[in-house]
């Protein structure tokens, strides 16, 4: 009996253990019950935070592909204004050339006109003078525009207008042979600048100066047609 009563005393003293044991044990597993309950609520907070950046991020990749296509928009045009730029400055300095060599042209062109129109003159100057006419020119020259764009002048007169005596044929069917001082008369009303002449230039021997006058209409023929060109 002695025995059973220690061996009893032994199995009492092992439930104790084992209690004491379960009672700590059922205090852990409390304390890791409500570590895992704020574990579990902080995870929860985590998950919405990494939510929240998720959808940050997503909201910064699409504001970052926008602003991408925008940058490279801008880099593309501002390449193309760049080769624009060039081009025009290219255009202007091609231009730029062309109207130099244009203007040097037309410098040369009007030299050269001026030129041939103070030859003209000297020439028809010294037909006049060898033909025993009065020296004049058939123009301004102080007004006399040389330039491409010169206003249409009329041709200038003749040198010597020719002296026309016009009748209608009613008043030749009316004259009879006995009229001829009317006739005379009629003409000379008509033709003023006769008279004039007449008065200037006294009857005299006239010389044979068709070959001058041949000079003279072919120095007016050239030197018409080189203004007019």
């Amino acid at each position: 009996s002695e025995i059973n009563c220690l061996l009893k005393e032994d199995i009492i003293e092992n439930l104790k253990r084992k209690l004491v044991k379960l009672e700590t044990t059922g205090n852990e597993n409390e304390l890791l019950s409500e570590r895992l309950r704020q574990s579990e609520r902080e995870l929860g907070n985590i998950k919405k935070e990494a939510a929240n950046l998720q959808n940050m991020l997503q909201q910064s990749q699409a504001q970052y592909m926008a602003l991408d296509k925008k940058y490279n928009k801008a880099k593309r045009l501002v390449r193309e204004y760049q080769q624009r730029e060039v081009d025009m400055c290219h255009r202007e300095e091609f231009y730029q050339q062309l109207l130099q060599e244009k203007d040097t042209e037309y410098n040369a062109l009007v030299k050269k006109l001026k030129d041939r129109v103070i030859i003209l003159e000297h020439e028809l100057q010294e037909t006049q003078r060898k033909a025993g006419y009065a020296i004049s020119l058939p123009y301004d020259s102080a007004t006399l525009k040389l330039t491409p764009q010169m206003m249409r002048r009329a041709p200038p007169k003749p040198l010597f207008q020719k002296l026309e005596t016009e009748l209608s044929d009613t008043e030749i069917s009316d004259l009879s042979p006995d009229g001829e001082g009317v006739k005379t008369a009629t003409v000379e009303r008509k033709n003023p600048v006769k008279d004039e002449l007449d008065a200037a230039v006294p009857q005299h021997e006239l010389l044979d100066n068709s070959a001058n006058k041949t000079k003279i209409d072919l120095g007016k023929f050239m030197y018409e047609n080189m203004i007019y060109f």
